[in-house]
């Protein structure tokens, strides 16, 4: 399978969308990225091409930059090894809290059928990139007690202390991002706010 118009280098197995990226550890980032979308008839469906795979390789990057021990990480968690579980959300919330659900539970079973028992070995999870997506994994990782850390959901109900004791992020909600644009508004003599968004290519103001 090839995504279309596009040139393939190899061939895509159907059943990735169900499938896991794994770097093997002593102990785990699980991350949480959409690599596909979903539609209202099947889970998941078609590649994201933007905020999709190029997460996954940030997130990759990110965890052997930190098995390096060197500089910031010079002292992270001494001599264990970080390992990184990478599970496709499909953009979908019901998809995400089953594959959360089931790994922690289950853990993984790899092709060759080694098992791989996660429990104790988790240290936090990170996603999911839409609001929708992580307040539902914020959901289930509040009963299950761990550490989720967004790198880019700013819904202001993500806030509730309360609610979602366990989520953790690396920018600021959209309601205190709109009260700044306010003040520095008001603190210039401006009357408006003009937002131009890009997505996909395509320009709105």
């Amino acid at each position: 399978m090839c995504i279309e118009k596009q040139k393939c280098t190899e061939c895509v197995p159907e059943d990735l969308p169900n499938r896991f990226i794994l770097i093997p550890g002593d102990i785990y980032v699980i991350g949480l990225v959409p690599v596909y979308e979903y539609t209202a008839t099947v889970e998941c469906d078609t590649y994201r091409t933007v905020n999709g795979y190029q997460l996954v390789e940030s997130l990759k990057f990110a965890v052997e930059k930190a098995n390096q021990k060197t500089g910031i990480f010079s002292n992270t968690f001494k001599n264990a090894k970080i390992g990184l579980i990478v599970l496709n959300t499909c953009n979908n919330q019901v998809v995400a809290q089953r594959k959360v659900y089931s790994l922690v539970e289950n853990g993984i079973t790899l092709a060759n059928g080694e098992h791989i028992d996660l429990k104790n070995k988790i240290i936090g999870f990170t996603g999911d990139v839409g609001s929708s997506i992580s307040i539902a994994i914020a959901e289930a990782l509040t009963r299950l007690k761990y550490v989720q850390v967004s790198f880019a959901s700013a819904s202001p109900r993500l806030s509730d202390r309360d609610a979602y004791p366990y989520f953790l992020r690396v920018l600021t909600p959209d309601d205190a991002q709109a009260n700044a644009m306010i003040d520095i508004v008001k603190k210039l003599g401006g009357n408006y706010i003009q937002v131009s968004l890009k997505v996909s290519g395509c320009k709105y103001t």
